[in-house]
């Protein structure tokens, strides 16, 4: 099991100015008239645009602009996780939408090559593209972060702002490599690493962005203790993780993955081509429920989490454990049947859910 303990020393000190002013922020580190930054191979081609895997070419001129985009990508892309962060005060919900999209972007840098693979591409070539595209993303890290992408702005504030660790980013690029180079998943062990690094490490730079009981304290003694802080929160994202695997079982079979534990589908009889050509049979049944009961329990490790987040952040953990338990419901609902219709609650639910967390933080419940 990962166990996550690291100095809190942010990735991008020089990245911003000290001013703590917004406005100021967003005057002075103007990027307009300045030239990308960077590892020559990130500079743009010769006809003046960035290779494939960077989609975005025009650079936001102020911090705003940044914030604009990063915000604006959340509300489209991330279905569940927008609904949660309606929670946040705005200046925490600035914070957690950059860190969205580029989360986002690094799953993209990989998902999108195998979606749109070219004709006659081979596997060795795609695995070099998504390389390159998620050193580009890792560049985005640092002090010399491309200027001219929309998101190094925001993401510097927020990365600056809230003390958020390096290691955690770079955790989450290894979980995307996993996926680029066909990583077999023969036990839970293996897929728990996976789980992590794709999800655990998205809470664990989310919970510096809500905020804590004594994180300043903590933020003051090097190589502090916090995984009291830690685990809960890395079991949030285990259970979040093992929901999406869940849920998404057919379509990255379409992708050529499978996360299921290889001697758990053994153990129950489930093949491959059970799963391709949607065989609903006991093994299943119980191989989906075995799956179900596990998450549960994840998420029954996260709740010391909740009382210890700062109250004006502490609803946005608590409503995304709500909406992922309820896929689990719908699931159990019909059987454990995971080739039926897609695991997704109604937007009418989602607002109901927000709503009533929302009264609750106003009475102190």
């Amino acid at each position: 099991m990962v166990r996550y303990h690291a100095s809190m020393k942010s990735p991008v000190e020089e990245n911003l100015p000290e001013q703590n002013s917004e406005r100021e922020l967003g005057q002075e580190d103007n990027p307009a008239s300045q030239q990308p930054a960077g590892r020559g191979d990130l500079m743009p081609q010769s006809n003046g645009e960035f290779p494939d895997w960077v989609e975005y070419r025009n650079p936001p001129v102020n911090l705003e602009e940044s914030v604009s985009y990063c915000t604006q990508l959340t509300r489209r892309e991330a279905r569940n996780f927008y609904f949660a962060f309606l929670l946040l005060p705005n200046i925490k919900r600035r914070a957690i939408s950059a860190v969205y999209t580029f989360s986002r972007r690094v799953d993209d840098a990989v998902d999108d090559l195998v979606e749109n693979k070219k004709p006659g591409q081979s596997h060795e070539e795609l695995v070099e593209l998504g390389y390159q595209g998620l050193a580009y993303m890792e560049s985005l890290l640092g002090a010399q972060a491309p200027k001219t992408d929309p998101l190094t702005l925001a993401l510097a504030d927020a990365n600056k702002r809230y003390k958020i660790p390096l290691k955690p980013y770079q955790e989450l690029i290894e979980g995307m490599k996993m996926d680029l180079e066909g990583y077999q998943y023969k036990t839970f062990e293996d897929t728990y690493r996976y789980c992590y690094h794709a999800a655990s490490t998205v809470g664990l730079i989310s919970i510096e962005i809500f905020g804590y009981r004594d994180k300043d304290k903590l933020d003051a003694q090097e190589g502090s203790d916090r995984s009291h802080i830690f685990e809960p929160a890395i079991s949030l994202g285990i259970a979040m993780q093992l929901t999406n695997i869940i849920r998404d079982i057919k379509e990255d079979l379409g992708r050529g993955r499978i996360y299921l534990p290889r001697d758990e589908m053994d153990q129950f009889g489930v093949t491959v081509e059970d799963l391709k050509n949607n065989r609903m049979h006991d093994g299943v049944r119980d191989l989906v429920k075995l799956q179900v009961e596990r998450a549960r329990k994840y998420f029954e490790d996260a709740n010391p989490l909740f009382p210890l987040v700062d109250r004006n952040a502490r609803y946005c953990p608590i409503l995304l454990k709500r909406i992922y338990s309820g896929l689990l419901d719908q699931l159990e609902a019909r059987d454990y049947d995971i080739f039926g219709e897609k695991l997704s609650l109604k937007k009418s639910k989602k607002l109901w859910m927000v709503f009533s967390q929302w009264v609750k933080g106003l009475v102190g419940g």
